[in-house]
C-alpha cells in the first residue's frame, strides 16, 4: 500500500493546525511535514526541530510505521519511516543569504548522517526560487538550492508551475521536494492542492510513496473450521482509518466549503477584498465551539464510568490499532531482538537425574469428557487473540458443543497414547509487545508473546491438569513454598505468607530479610534439555515421550529457524 504525504505551512496558525488535522484524518494520510507550526505536542507521533519550526507527523492509524532514530536541527528534523528517511526543512524569508548560505552547508552535513541515503526524502519551505521547479525566474537561493541537491545527489519532484504559497500581491514556489534518484519513480500523484481550504496563505502539497512489493504467506488451517468460520463470520481485521477528527460536523463541512469557495474567488481576482473575512472567523469559531461541546459530553461521561475514555486519553492508554512490530521493525533491530529473546544455547550440559524405577508405565487413558469440558470452560472464559490458523476461541467452544467433541476427544487420546504432538500445533505466531521508558532499539524494550492455535492449548492444558494430578496423588509435590503456576494459590497468598513470617519474627524481638530475585528472559532461556531430563524423575513414562516430541521444532510463525530454547 502507497504512503501518503502532505507537506504544508501553517504560518504557526492555532485555526490552521486544527483544518490540517481534519485534512489529515480525511485523506488518511500517513507522513505530513508541516513547516512553522503553532505547537509540537509532546507525543509519539510529533518530531519537531531544534527551534520548532518544521515537525514530521505520523497518523496513528493501521496504515503508519513508527518513527526510528529522529534527529533534530536548527530548521530541519529527520526520521526514518519504514525504509525511507524522511527530512522536514524550513528556512524564513526574513533572514539573510549569508546565513542561508550556513543553513544549506548544515543540511548537507545532516543528510551525510541519514541511515538510507539511497532511500530519501527531503522536502519542506526553503523560500527559494528556481525555474527547476516551476518558478518563472531563479533567486540567488534557487541557485544555491540547484548545486547543493546536485551535490548531494538529489532530484527534484515538484511538477507543474501552479503557485505553493498565494498572497495579496501574487504567488511564488517555494514548497519544494526532493528525493533520491531511487525513490524518483515510486514517488507518484506529486500536486499542489488548490481546492482545499487551509486558512494559511500556503496550499497543501500531496504525493504519495509507493511500496516495492513483498512476499506474502498465506496462512493455513484445518479445512473443516476454517471453512465453518469463513462461511459464519468475517476476519478480523483493522479498523478503517478515521475520516474527520472527533469535533468534525456537517455544519463544519459546509462553513469549510464557503470557504473554499471564498478562496477561490479570491485567487481569480488577486484582490484581499474580495475575499468574505467573515467567512473565516465564522469557521474558526464553530470549530472552537465544537471542541468545547464535544469536550463537555466527554467529561459528562465521568459520572457513568469513571475509568471510560476520558481516564484513557488522560492516562496516554487509548490507543488506536497499529500494525505489529515485527512489521515495522528494522530487520536487522528484529534479528538482534529476537537473539536475544530466544537465544541459541550449545554451550550447557543439562543436569543428569536419577531415572526413577517403578513408576507406572501404563498405556495413557483416554481423554474423559470431563477433563476436556474443563478446557473448554478455560477456553470459554478468555478472550484472547488466535494463533496462526486464525480460528478464535468462540469458534472451537461452539464447534466441541455441536458435534465435534467425540472426534476431537479421540484425537486428543491417540495423540496422548503415541506420545505425538501435531507439527502444526507447534508453530506460534510472534507478537512483539512494546515496554515503556526503554531505548527502542535495547531487546530488554521488547516483550515476546507467542499466540498458539487454540486446539494446541487444548491438548497442553489437558497435559497440565494430568501432570498436576499426577504430582498431588502420586508425588513428590511441589514445594510448599512454591506459589507460582499452582492451582488455588495467588500472588496474594504469597504476600500474607511473608507478612506473617515478618510478624511472627517481629514478635520475638528478631528481624528478617526478604530478598527478591528477577531472572531475566526465565521461560524463553531455559533449554528443552533441562525439561526433558526432569520429565524422567518420578514421572510415568507417557509424559516423558510425550515432551520429548512437543518440544523439538517449535517454530514462530514469521520464521522458519525452531526454536531450541523455551517454549511459546
Amino acid at each position: 500500500m502507497a504512503q501518503k504525504f502532505v507537506v504544508a505551512n501553517i504560518n504557526h496558525c492555532a485555526r490552521s493546525q486544527d483544518l490540517l488535522h481534519q485534512s489529515l484524518a480525511q485523506w488518511s494520510i500517513q507522513i505530513c511535514v508541516v513547516s512553522e507550526p503553532y505547537h509540537i505536542p509532546e507525543r509519539d507521533n510529533w518530531a519537531g526541530d531544534k527551534d520548532g519550526t518544521v515537525a514530521i507527523v505520523t497518523n496513528t492509524s493501521a496504515n503508519s510505521l513508527p518513527f526510528k532514530s529522529v534527529r533534530k536541527g536548527h530548521g530541519c528534523v529527520a526520521t526514518r519511516i519504514g525504509d525511507i528517511e524522511v527530512i522536514g526543512v524550513y528556512f524564513s524569508p526574513n533572514r539573510p543569504f549569508a546565513e542561508f548560505e550556513i543553513y544549506m552547508a548544515q543540511l548537507g552535513v545532516f543528510l551525510s548522517g541519514c541511515e538510507r541515503r539511497d532511500n530519501v526524502i527531503v522536502t519542506g519551505d526553503l523560500n527559494a526560487k528556481s525555474v527547476a521547479w516551476g518558478s518563472p525566474a531563479t533567486d540567488v537561493q534557487g541557485e544555491l538550492v540547484e548545486d547543493w541537491l546536485v551535490a548531494n545527489g538529489l532530484v527534484i519532484i515538484n511538477r507543474g508551475t501552479v503557485h505553493t504559497c498565494v498572497r495579496r500581491r501574487g504567488g511564488s514556489i517555494v514548497d519544494i521536494t526532493l528525493a533520491s534518484p531511487a525513490l524518483e519513480t515510486r514517488i507518484q500523484g506529486w500536486k499542489v492542492v488548490t481546492e482545499a481550504e487551509t486558512l494559511s496563505d500556503h496550499r497543501y502539497v500531496r504525493f504519495e510513496l509507493t511500496l516495492p512489493n513483498l512476499p506474502r504467506a498465506a496462512p493455513t488451517a484445518p479445512p473443516a473450521m476454517s471453512h465453518i468460520c469463513d462461511s459464519a463470520m468475517p476476519r478480523v481485521r483493522a479498523l478503517p482509518p478515521r475520516t474527520a477528527v472527533y469535533w468534525w460536523s456537517p455544519e463544519l463541512a459546509r462553513l469549510r466549503e464557503a470557504c473554499v469557495m471564498a478562496r477561490r474567488r479570491y485567487s481569480r481576482h488577486r484582490r484581499r477584498h474580495n475575499r468574505d473575512e467573515t467567512l473565516d472567523d465564522a469557521l474558526y469559531a464553530s470549530y472552537q465551539q465544537a471542541k468545547r461541546d464535544l469536550r463537555g459530553e466527554l467529561l459528562e461521561t465521568l459520572n457513568q464510568d469513571p475509568w471510560g475514555r476520558p481516564y484513557r486519553l488522560v492516562m496516554s492508554k487509548l490507543r488506536p490499532w497499529a500494525p505489529p512490530l515485527t512489521t515495522t521493525t528494522d530487520p536487522d533491530l528484529l534479528e538482534n531482538i529476537l537473539d536475544a529473546l530466544f537465544p541459541v544455547r550449545t554451550d550447557y550440559t543439562p543436569p543428569v537425574l536419577f531415572q526413577t524405577e517403578g513408576i507406572n508405565s501404563e498405556e495413557a487413558p483416554e481423554v474423559s469428557e470431563g477433563e476436556l469440558g474443563a478446557a473448554i470452560l478455560r477456553l470459554q472464559a478468555k478472550n484472547t487473540s488466535p494463533g496462526p490458523d486464525g480460528l478464535p476461541g468462540k469458534a472451537w467452544v461452539l464447534a466441541l458443543k455441536n458435534g465435534l467433541e467425540h472426534r476431537f476427544r479421540s484425537l486428543l487420546t491417540a495423540c496422548l497414547k503415541e506420545g505425538y504432538f501435531p507439527q502444526k500445533w507447534k508453530t506460534g505466531k510472534l507478537v512483539l509487545l512494546r515496554k515503556e521508558g526503554r531505548p527502542v532499539d535495547s531487546p530488554s524494550a521488547y516483550r515476546p508473546i507467542v499466540l498458539l492455535n487454540e486446539a494446541a492449548k487444548l491438548l497442553e492444558r489437558i497435559i497440565a491438569a494430568r501432570l498436576n494430578r499426577h504430582l498431588e496423588e502420586e508425588g513428590p509435590d511441589l514445594a510448599d513454598n512454591q506459589y507460582g503456576f499452582r492451582r488455588g494459590r495467588s500472588t496474594i497468598d504469597a504476600i500474607e505468607r511473608v507478612k506473617a513470617l515478618a510478624q511472627e519474627e517481629v514478635a520475638r524481638g528478631g528481624c528478617i530479610v526478604a530478598v527478591s530475585l528477577d531472572i531475566a528472559n526465565a521461560f524463553n532461556t531455559l533449554p528443552h534439555g533441562c525439561i526433558e531430563e526432569a520429565l524422567k524423575y518420578h514421572r510415568p513414562f507417557a509424559f516423558t515421550d510425550l515432551g520429548k516430541h512437543h518440544l523439538p521444532e517449535q517454530k514462530l510463525s514469521w520464521v522458519a529457524s525452531p526454536l531450541v530454547l523455551g517454549r511459546p
